[in-house]
This record gives structure tokens, sequence and C-alpha cells, in this order.
């Protein structure tokens, strides 16, 4: 939800999919004291921009770029990609999917750090 709190305070309603699954859409709401969150709060989908979340999970899921991009194109919305790793970039999307905008957040290096005894 790092990227719902960053717009937080714009004049836009915040609405999760998962799985491209529309009846299952729930509301992002600001909880104080603790973030972004999803509610409970059932909406309906008008979305003007729909962002496509690439990661580590996507060869479970099995949704299709091609699949996604059926979905989100009734709408005509811009398109953003969000993926840490290059995820979306391993598994082709951008060669699909018309992104309007796409974030590659790159760890690199990971720093771990352990305590020693």
């Amino acid at each position: 939800m790092v990227k719902s709190y960053e717009i937080r305070n714009l004049p836009v309603q915040q609405v999760f999919v998962p799985l491209l699954d529309e009846s299952k859409a729930k509301v992002i709401k600001f909880v104080p004291d603790v973030g972004m969150q999803v509610s409970e709060e059932v909406t309906e989908v008008h979305p003007q921009v729909v962002v496509l979340m690439g990661g580590l999970t996507m060869p479970d899921v099995h949704i299709s770029a091609e699949k996604a991009l059926d979905h989100v194109s009734r709408y005509e919305p811009k398109i953003v990609g969000a993926c840490y790793m290059s995820e979306l970039f391993d598994t082709k999307w951008p060669d699909v999917i018309p992104f309007d905008l796409l974030v590659d957040g790159i760890i690199d290096p990971v720093y771990v750090w352990r305590k020693t005894d």
C-alpha cells in the first residue's frame, strides 16, 4: 500500500481489485496510526487509472498479460505498472500491455545484518 499512501490526499477513490475479480473490489482507506488499508467497503469499478502490480508471486497467479489487458481495456484507462526486480519485464508484460508508466524498483544491493553473540 506504499503507493496508496503517497497519493492519499488526492481527490480520488482508490480501489483494490484482487486477481481481476471486480466482485471483490474494496475501497482502500487511510487508517490513522496504521496507514493505507483495504477496507470491507465493496465498490463498483470505474477506473481512470489502473495499476497492475507485478511481483515474485506472478508465476503462481496464472493471470496472463493478455487477460489483464483484455480486462482493463474495457475502461480505456491510463495503465501503470509497478514491480520490483524487473518482474513485469521478466514475464514480458510490457511486450503486450501498452503501459503509460512503468515503475521498476531495483533493490540492489540488499544488505542483511545478523546479530552475533
